[in-house]
Parts: structure tokens; sequence; C-alpha cells
């Protein structure tokens, strides 16, 4: 086989996530690198996700695409069966989350209708993290787990040169029937890693609203992997899975870092930047040092990202205020310190929250704080300790009201099997809706009561209590009650 013509999928829906995917753009930017071009069917802002609109965040972080008008499914799927000459494709690349993961295997079913002996590789976050599962799908011929620039490039070198392939590390293949478990990849470090080639996204993904306006925004990344080991967060199975391969927490050194974020700005020249790094301040103090000069001094773009308030001392904040570092995002998860030791395995204190908080406001650093509910054993008492953190942080601490969202139990997470052992898990989870609807059933906090009180979660988070008893009222969706929300949004909006 002298060339090879690969398709990559990138499911998605309508104005999920924010920004241009960093992990495709790398798998692009290594592909290139090596000569492999491939066409990208991306459902981004073209697919309609389920309506879900219920008043509980205050806020859109991503731009509407002009002109883009959502569609359903099988319209989407009738232009790719248009657009693309399915049968003529050797190789079909397919990145996954668990909540895009039926999409993609839809997509899938398109192309092996139209052409059965397309090889079908699925990579991200769900296949590493259910592997079992993913391998032994219909139409999928081999999963990638973990990461996969290198491992990627070797396989399609080794399909287009005729040698055997199915001892690839970081690969599972699935060939007539037998299953060839190769072991994990070990990572590389991230000043070995290539440049990540995000021109093969489409203009929409750059253009993001902050604070009333549209930027042209770069996700980047300096850092991979999370050092902490939450129970609702897939971390700990990571860090398990690299556990005697390699570092699953790794970071560029600092002339690397500069180095790749100079490239970046140069040949995309956003107007803002979006760090996605999962552990951004886990930096020894000389490291940030040197990092917030040298950036300030080359690069000095604004900037956002999140991090853990743990890590925020005055030292790493005047850094951030130094580098233009103009928003930040606290995971809180929950008001209740107990709860979020117990249930949640989030080693944080209240006080660690503030401190933070003070530190962020004192420095003019806009701040969101980010909230989950419907966790397993919460109770109606427990999602009001969250509002009433909410509550304060945003009339003392100035922090932006955001969002909130459910608890959903997410393979290879712990409280997935905590939910399972205990009968939490509601009927007929709608996994494409992720962490927009709730996912669990409890005798304690029902579906529909988790469903209200996220309905109402900002309300409450913003008035008086005395106007808590009409805000009850609207925890149940009604002409009355939708109208009622409507109008605190639209008189605290800021």
């Amino acid at each position: 086989m002298e060339k090879l013509k690969i398709l990559f999928i990138y499911p998605n829906y309508a104005y999920v996530g924010i920004g241009p995917c960093v992990g495709i753009a790398c798998l692009a930017g290594a592909m290139k690198n090596k000569g492999f071009e491939f066409d990208l069917f991306d459902t981004s802002f073209i697919l309609k996700v389920p309506e879900l609109e219920d008043y509980s965040s205050a806020f859109k972080v991503h731009a509407s695409p002009d002109g883009v008008v959502p569609k359903e499914l099988d319209e989407v799927i009738d232009d790719f069966k248009k657009d693309y000459d399915l049968s003529s494709y050797d190789i079909v690349l397919v990145s996954t989350l668990t909540r895009t993961h039926e999409l993609g295997r839809a997509l899938i079913n398109v192309v092996k209708e139209a052409n059965p002996s397309a090889f079908v590789i699925v990579g991200g976050i769900h296949p590493t993290v259910a592997p079992e599962r993913t391998i032994i799908e219909e139409g999928i011929d081999a999963i990638c787990i973990g990461e996969g620039e290198e491992g990627l490039v070797e396989l399609l070198e080794r399909k287009v040169s005729g040698k055997p392939f199915t001892d690839v590390k970081g690969f599972w293949f699935k060939i007539n029937g037998e299953i060839h478990r190769n072991e994990l990849a070990p990572n590389k470090e991230m000043d070995d890693l290539l440049l990540p080639d995000y021109s093969i996204f489409r203009s929409d993904h750059f253009y993001t609203a902050f604070v009333g306006k549209i930027y042209k925004t770069l996700t980047v990344e300096i850092s991979r992997g999370c050092l902490y080991k939450c129970a609702y967060c897939v971390n700990k199975y990571l860090q398990d899975l690299y556990d005697g391969v390699s570092d699953h927490h790794r970071k560029h050194t600092v002339e690397g870092a500069v180095n790749k974020l100079k490239r970046l700005v140069e040949i995309y020249k956003p107007e803002m930047l979006r760090f996605v790094d999962e552990s951004f301040s886990f930096m020894s103090k000389p490291y940030f040092k040197e990092l917030a000069q040298r950036y300030s001094d080359e690069i000095g773009l604004p900037f956002v990202l999140q991090t853990n308030a743990n890590t925020l001392k005055e030292e790493s904040v005047k850094n951030f205020k130094k580098m233009n570092c103009v928003a930040i995002s606290i995971g809180v998860e929950h008001g209740d310190e107990k709860f979020r030791f117990e249930v949640l395995d989030k080693r944080l204190k209240d006080h660690h929250i503030y401190e933070a908080l003070e530190l962020l406001k004192k420095y003019k650093i806009r701040t969101t704080a980010y909230f989950l509910l419907g966790f397993p054993f919460e109770t109606r008492e427990n999602v009001f300790s969250s509002v009433r953190m909410n509550k304060l942080l945003i009339e003392k601490y100035n922090v932006a009201p955001s969002s909130i969202s459910c608890f959903f139990p997410y393979p290879g997470t712990p409280l997935l099997e905590v939910c399972e052992k205990n009968g939490f898990l509601a009927k007929n989870i709608d996994t494409t809706a992720g962490v927009n609807l709730p996912a669990l059933d409890m005798p304690q906090l029902s579906y529909q009561e988790i469903l209200g009180l996220k309905r109402t979660f900002f309300a409450y988070s913003i008035m008086p209590e005395k106007y808590y008893p009409i805000i009850k009222q609207c925890e149940e969706k009604s002409e009355f009650a939708d109208k009622i929300l409507e109008l605190i949004m639209e008189a605290n909006k800021n």
C-alpha cells in the first residue's frame, strides 16, 4: 500500500467544549510531520444537542458561530454521506469522550455500511478508561489507550509498509474476532512532543466570549496529567494505569514552554490563550518565577486557566498577575467540607478556598467557582451547603456566577462503583447529556429533585432567602417557573 487515505472523525455537539481540541491537534501535528494527510469530519456546531436549557447557567462561554444552524443527527448523517466518499478510506480515526461515544459509534456504523473494509481506530478518554467494553463493540477494529501521538504514527507507518502491526504498544486490536492486548506505551516528555496543528479546525472553534466580548482564543497546554485522586474523576485511574510505566504528570521545561507558546502565537495570532492544564500551578518556585518573567517579556497575551485552590499562594497569584492572567476557574465541587473529603475524596479545606479567593480578589483576577450536585449519598441539605457557599463567594469574594453541573459516574471513577453497589444509578441514563442532566435517582434525593435543584441553583445563590419559597416552586418546570427564573437571570446579568 503506497498511501493511506485517512478520515478523522471528531464527534461533538453544538457548543460543547471551549476551543479547538488540543488532543486532536497534537495527533494532527504528529501525523503531518510524517507525511500523513487526512480529512476531518467535525460535528462541532453542526449537530444539535437535546434541549437542556434550565436557567442553571449564568452565561455562555462560547460564541455562537454566525450562520451556523445545528441540525438533527439524521440530517448530519445525510450530509456526511453526501460530502465524503466513505468507500474510499483505508483508515478511520475516531476520538471519543464517554458523552460523545454513542455519537461516534453511530458515525462508525455509517462508515462501515459504506465501507466494511475500513480499519476503524477509536481513541480518547473513553476507550482509555473502558477498554474491554470498547474493543468488543461492533465496527471497532482497534483502540488506543492513553496518549497516542507516537504509537499512531508507528501504526500508520506499518500499515503503509505492509508490516505486522498488532504489537504496537498502547493499542489493542480485534482481528478476525481475536483481541490482541498490548502493553501501555510510556508517555513522552513534553519537550519531545511535536507542535500541535490547529489548522485542521474551522475558524468557529477559536472564537469565545469573555466578559461581553468575543476573542480569538487558542487552547494550549504546557503540562499533562493531574496529581489529585478525587473519587469523581478519572485521574486516579490514569495514575494507576501509568504506575511503573512512566510519569502521568509532567510539564515542559520553561524554555520548551515559552518556545512552544511563541510559535503557536506566531502561527495562529490569537488574542487570548486558554490553558487546559489540569495542574497548572504545580510548579517549583524557581520554575514559576522564570516562566512568569519570560511569558510577560516574550508573549504577554491575556489568558485564562483552571487550577486548584490549594496551589494559590500569594507568590503564585502575583506571578499570574504579572503574566497577564485575566481569569481563573476553581473547582470547588461541593460546599460541605466533610462531604467533600469523605465522599468526593477531594482534599480541599474551606479555608484554602477562601484564602485563594481573597488573593485573587486582591490582585483583581476574575474568578469563577464550579460546583456539582447529585452525588451519591447527597441530601437536599448538602446541596444547600453548596448554595450557601456559592452565595458567599459571589457576595464577599466577587466570584462571577457560573454554571452548576450534575455529577456523572464516568467509567474509571471510584464513585461509579459506589453508585452501582448502592443502586443509585437512574434508569436509562442519557450519556449524551453528560453533566447537564442527573445520573442518579436515590431514596433521599430523587432524579427529579436533583433536576429541580439544578434549575434553581443559580437563583438560590443570588437571591435573598426571603424569596426561597418562590424559587422552590420553580424547581418544578412550568410556564410560571420559567418566567420567574428568566426574570431573575435578566436582573442579575453581569
